[in-house]
């Protein structure tokens, strides 16, 4: 009897250890995978990053040889019709008054200026989610960030760049701070002025860092502009912050 105790215990025993080794393997494998998995969803959210850049990159692209191909014809079309107007000009003196002469002169000036006018709305929209401003005292740094989604209808591709504005009511206009750094007029930046640009189907998070500013418990507001490709306002909205000293 005693010797199958003792039997027993001894199996028990290695029965215990085995299934402690197998535990342990098992831990070491799940802790790899996660790993490896993170891993992955790193590359996976850097490839996406660069997929958003490049698809901006071939919208820019896109949208530039256009406005040269327009270029090009409407300097092709002045050219024609200077060179018509002033043969017609030249064959009008004898028998046309020259209040006809002025009245072509003004439709001509009229023709040229139709290009200059207003586009109509694109029809693009995009909406800021998960809005958050905080500041790195380590390097005394303001980090601005954002889930920027696209709510175009059809899920229309939008293009465009987006600039961020902390205000202040005791602060001056023209000491507000923007994100990136760019020139504002009456407090509010112009569209042409190139910001964080951006490519989206479906949303991307946007990020902006900058120096903390000087007395940054004086402001109170942080504004987001979100501009088309073609210079649009899509968005403007704003954001309550509190900074401290």
């Amino acid at each position: 009897m005693v010797l199958f105790t003792l039997l027993v215990l001894g199996g028990i025993i290695i029965l215990a250890a085995g299934l402690f080794l197998w535990n342990r393997n098992i831990l070491n494998e799940k802790n790899q995978l996660e790993s490896h998995l993170k891993k992955l969803e790193e590359q996976n959210q850097e490839l996406r990053h660069e997929r958003d850049i490049l698809l901006t990159r071939m919208v820019l692209a896109e949208a530039m040889t256009p406005e040269k191909q327009g270029s090009a014809t409407e300097n092709q079309t002045t050219e024609k019709s200077s060179e018509q107007a002033a043969q017609e000009t030249a064959d009008a003196e004898q028998s046309v008054p020259p209040a006809v002469t002025t009245t072509k002169a003004e439709d001509q000036n009229q023709v040229k200026l139709q290009p200059d006018s207003d586009p109509p709305g694109s029809g693009l929209s995009v909406a800021i989610e998960e809005f958050k401003l905080s500041v790195k005292s380590g390097n005394n740094s303001l980090r601005v960030q954002f889930k920027l989604k696209n709510t175009s209808p059809y899920s229309q591709h939008v293009s465009g760049h987006a600039i961020v504005v902390l205000k202040g009511e005791e602060i001056q206009q023209n000491q507000w701070v923007s994100l990136p750094g760019i020139s504002l007029i009456d407090g509010k930046p112009t569209g042409r002025q190139q910001g964080n640009a951006f490519g989206i189907s479906n949303f991307k998070i946007m990020r902006f860092t900058a120096s903390k500013p000087h007395l940054p418990e004086k402001f109170q507001t942080a504004s987001v502009y979100v501009f088309a490709q073609t210079g649009e306002l899509l968005l403007e909205q704003d954001f309550p912050v509190k900074l401290l000293r």
